[in-house]
């Protein structure tokens, strides 16, 4: 949530004053700075590339690095489809490398920390994550495309096959000819992040905070994200699956929430200038 500079500094006016000596005052100052210097830490780490916006950071409509990877991964999906439906091919297999099921491998949230160690992890010209600009998104389109590859090879398949047939006359007539079947088999390679470490050269600081990375579990936030908002009919499912013991007085709450929704925007302070909407 964004904080108003002026509400800051008046809160922080009141709160210094109000202290009666200077070691209270240093206490005060310091339990209100801490956390803003945690903030700062974060927001200058590799680990701000999961919470990232795309732009100055003004817009109400920004665009989130998950929008950005959803918006790759969906374009990765179509290139395959592309390879898929090859009309001048008499066959097609597709190839996931690395992948038992043999499903495409969502490796979203390894595309962001490696992105995150080469560009911001590096003792000279480090790029700050948390807002990131246009350039910055071309980066982060080419490491992704450096981890998530498409090729094809098309062989040519020869086979003679007998055809045995009747003449007129009942004569057995065989006529053997040479038939040639193209076959295409697409492999679709999605790197790990331990992978691409290795091709980029990371030296051992890089890989030691992408391990960080990795073990903190930010990177779920990127993986499968499809899914951000609820269905008519997933939200039926869940309205099936509440007990019976529900009271009317809840399920008002509810009704009434639902009946805003789309209509009560968030409000600086939680107040609306609109007539009924307070």
């Amino acid at each position: 949530m964004a904080i108003n500079p002026a509400t800051l500094k008046l809160a922080f006016k009141i709160v210094t004053s109000a202290a009666s000596d200077e070691k209270t005052r240093q206490v005060i100052l310091i339990a209100c700075l801490v956390p803003f210097i945690v903030v700062l830490l974060v927001l200058s780490s590799p680990f701000a590339i999961f919470f990232s916006t795309i732009g100055d950071g003004t817009n109400n409509d920004s665009v989130t690095v998950m929008n950005v990877m959803l918006e790759l991964k969906k374009e990765f999906v179509e290139k395959i489809h592309i390879e898929q439906n090859d009309l001048s091919v008499d066959g097609i297999h597709t190839i996931i490398m690395g992948s038992e099921d043999n499903s495409i491998i969502d490796n979203s949230s390894d595309v962001l920390i490696v992105f995150a160690a080469k560009y911001n992890v590096t003792d000279e010209d480090a790029e700050q994550l948390a807002v990131l600009t246009e350039k910055q998104v071309e980066k982060l389109r080419k490491v992704f495309w450096n981890m998530n590859t498409i090729h094809s090879e098309i062989e040519s398949i020869s086979e003679k096959v007998t055809h045995t047939t009747t003449d007129g006359k009942g004569n057995t007539i065989e006529e053997t000819k040479t038939i040639t079947t193209k076959v295409k088999t697409i492999y679709v390679d999605c790197l790990s992040a331990d992978e691409l470490a290795s091709v980029y050269n990371f030296n051992s600081v890089q890989i030691r905070v992408m391990d960080e990375m990795k073990k903190s579990g930010l990177g779920l936030l990127v993986t499968n994200n499809e899914n951000l908002f609820l269905s008519r009919e997933q939200i039926e499912e869940i309205k099936s699956s509440i007990p019976d013991g529900m009271t009317i007085e809840r399920k008002e709450m509810v009704e009434i929430a639902k009946s805003i929704v789309g209509k009560v925007n968030y409000f600086w302070g939680g107040k609306s200038n609109a007539i009924n909407w307070d």
